[in-house]
C-alpha cells in the first residue's frame, strides 16, 4: 500500500496532534477491539481475541503505526522541512560583486529533490516605471531572502516607456540576473501619456547618472517578447494563488490584464499598490492638491484595479511620506552596503536635491520601497479597511476615496465593491532598519 505523505506542521501543532490523537485513539481502540477492527487505522482486519487495539490519531498517518513512532517520524519530517527552507546558495554576479540568494534549483546540474527545495515566501511580479525610488525598491527585492522575483514589467510614468523599459532591463540585468523584463503600456487607457518627471527622477529616470544608456533594448537577453499584461496573465496562471503583483507605477498593465483575462483576479495571491493618498497624515496628493502621481497617471485604470475581485492593499502617501531616508542614512548605505549601497547613493543625488528644493528635506521620501516592506513585513503597518474609488474626471481627477467599513450610511458607488486594506500608519524606524539590514546583510 502506498503510504500517504506526512503533513508538515510545527512542534506545537505536532504535540497537540499526538496528545489529542492518543486520547481519542484510546477511546476508539477500546471500541474497535469489541468489533474486531484495528484501533490504529480503523480498517477491517482482525485484532484477535483479547488483543488490545492500538490507538488512532486524528490526522492522516501511516496505517497501523503507534502514535509515538509516528511522532518521531513527524518530527524528522518537520526538521527536514525546516532545514530545506533554510537552504540557499550564494551567487556572485560577475559584473557587480552583488551577493544574491537563490533556491537550490538555480544552481544548475539537474532538478533538486523535492525535499531540498525551500518554499519561497513571496513570488513577485514587479510592475514599475523606473524611476529612482523604483530602482531602490528593485534592489530591495533582489537582495531580500524571502522574495523570489519572477519578472519585471515596465510601464510609462516617471519617464517614457522606452526609458522605463531600458532602465528595467539595466536594473534586472545588474541586480537580478536572469529575471525577465516585459515591456508594458506606453500611455493610459483613455488619455494621452503624461509628461515625464525629469525634474524629479532625471531625464534618464535614474537621477541623470546615465547608467542605463549603454543597454541595447532590442538585443537584451532578458527582454521577454510578450507584452507586460500577457506576461502577467501567463505567469499568474502558471503559479495560481502564489503571485504577488507589486505595482508601483500607473496601473495600466494590470487593467489590460483584467480586460484580457478577468479570471486572473481570482488566481493572484494579492496585489500591493504604491499609490494614492487618503488624508490621514494631512497629505492628499503630490501632483495636484487631490491626487498622487501613480493614480493620476491613469485614473481610469486605477479605478478598474481598485474594483477588481482580488485581494489588494494600498500603500499611499499617508505612510510613504512618513518614512524618510536622511542624507546620513543614505551615506551609511553607501559606505556599508557594497555595490548596492553605492548604487542607491548615486541614483538618489538628483532625487534628494528635488526633495530639498520642494519639501525642505535633508533626505528622500520612501515611496516604492514602502510597498516592498508591506509585502515582507505587513506587521509594520496599521491599515483601514473599506472599498476604494478613484475620481476619473473633474478638478480632483485621480483622487482616491475610501468608504471605511465602519460607515453604515449607504454609498451606492462604493457599496458592493471589494474592501481594500489602506495603510494609514507605519513604524518608520523599523522599515528603515529592514531596508538597511537587507542591503548590508
Amino acid at each position: 500500500m502506498k503510504r500517504p505523505a506526512l503533513p508538515r506542521i510545527g512542534p506545537l501543532r505536532r504535540a497537540e496532534a499526538n496528545r489529542d490523537g492518543w486520547r481519542e485513539g484510546r477511546r476508539e481502540g477500546r471500541q474497535a477491539t469489541a468489533r474486531g477492527t484495528c484501533g490504529a487505522c480503523l480498517l477491517s482486519h482482525a485484532t484477535g481475541p483479547g488483543r488490545r487495539a492500538r490507538p488512532a490519531i486524528r490526522v492522516r498517518l501511516r496505517a497501523c503505526r503507534p502514535p509515538r513512532a509516528f511522532g518521531r517520524e513527524l518530527a524528522r519530517s518537520d526538521r527536514r522541512s525546516r532545514a530545506a527552507r533554510r537552504k540557499t546558495v550564494a551567487h556572485r554576479s560577475g559584473r557587480t560583486g552583488i551577493i544574491r540568494r537563490f533556491p537550490p534549483s538555480s544552481r544548475g546540474g539537474g532538478t533538486p529533490r523535492s525535499s531540498e527545495i525551500p518554499m519561497s515566501l513571496h513570488k513577485i511580479i514587479y510592475d514599475t516605471d523606473p524611476g529612482v525610488d523604483d530602482s531602490m525598491a528593485l534592489v530591495f527585492q533582489a537582495l531580500h531572502p524571502d522574495i523570489e522575483l519572477l519578472g519585471v514589467t515596465s510601464v510609462f510614468g516617471n519617464a517614457t516607456i522606452d526609458t522605463t523599459t531600458r532602465n528595467a532591463l539595466y536594473l534586472a540585468g545588474r541586480f537580478a540576473p536572469g529575471v525577465p523584463v516585459a515591456r508594458g503600456a506606453a500611455a493610459p487607457l483613455r488619455r494621452p501619456a503624461p509628461e515625464p518627471l525629469g525634474g524629479i527622477h532625471g531625464d534618464d529616470g535614474l537621477g541623470n547618472t546615465g547608467l542605463s544608456m549603454s543597454v541595447d533594448v532590442a538585443a537584451a537577453p532578458n527582454l521577454d517578447a510578450r507584452p507586460a499584461h500577457r506576461f502577467i496573465i501567463d505567469t499568474v496562471r502558471a503559479h495560481p494563488h502564489e503571485i504577488t503583483l507589486l505595482a508601483v507605477g500607473p496601473l495600466t498593465n494590470l487593467a489590460h490584464a483584467l480586460a484580457e483575462d478577468p479570471q486572473v483576479a481570482m488566481l493572484v495571491k494579492q496585489v500591493v499598490i504604491m499609490g494614492g493618498a487618503f488624508g490621514t497624515a494631512g497629505v492628499l496628493g503630490n501632483v495636484s492638491p487631490a491626487a498622487e502621481a501613480n493614480i493620476a497617471g491613469d485614473p481610469d485604470a486605477a479605478d478598474i484595479v481598485m474594483s477588481a475581485p482580488w485581494p489588494l492593499a494600498v500603500v499611499g502617501l499617508d505612510v510613504t511620506q512618513a518614512t524618510i531616508m536622511t542624507t546620513e542614512y543614505l551615506a551609511a548605505l553607501r559606505d556599508d552596503a557594497g555595490e548596492a549601497g553605492r548604487f542607491v547613493w548615486d541614483v538618489s543625488r538628483h532625487y534628494e536635491a528635488f526633495h530639498r528644493a520642494s519639501a525642505g528635506l535633508a533626505g528622500i521620501y520612501v515611496h516604492d520601497s514602502s510597498a516592498v516592506a508591506y509585502v515582507v513585513a505587513p506587521q509594520l503597518y496599521r491599515t483601514r479597511t473599506g472599498p476604494v474609488r478613484v475620481l476619473t474626471s473633474g478638478i480632483a481627477v485621480g483622487e482616491t476615496i475610501q468608504k471605511p467599513a465602519a460607515m453604515t450610511v449607504p454609498a451606492p458607488d462604493w457599496d458592493g465593491r471589494p474592501p481594500r486594506d489602506v495603510c494609514v500608519g507605519v513604524d518608520a524606524n523599523a522599515l528603515l532598519a529592514l531596508y538597511r539590514k537587507t542591503l548590508v546583510g
